[in-house]
């Protein structure tokens, strides 16, 4: 088992997996969700910064989609439905 501490910006993991490998995919896997919310953001401040549950469009990245679902499910904006 590999284990290895992430950090980017906000972002900050354990990342465990059985290869060194998928470390490096889920890595990956993290900068290009949080570029895709990152860019969201650009266009749609409010996302950041709401602490109710947001609608967005059928057409927003799937991540975002995800965290707005993660938002209305918890009852909270939709960073801090996924913030642990």
């Amino acid at each position: 088992m590999f284990r290895e501490h992430f950090a980017f910006r906000e972002t900050i993991t354990t990342i465990l997996a059985d290869s060194k490998e998928f470390i490096e995919a889920a890595k990956q896997g993290l900068l290009s969700a949080r570029a895709e919310v990152e860019a969201y953001i650009q266009t749609e401040p409010y996302f950041q910064m709401t602490y109710e549950p947001l609608s967005v469009s059928d057409d927003a990245p799937l991540t975002v989609r995800r965290m707005a679902d993660a938002g209305f499910a918890a009852g909270v904006g939709p960073l801090a439905a996924v913030a642990a």
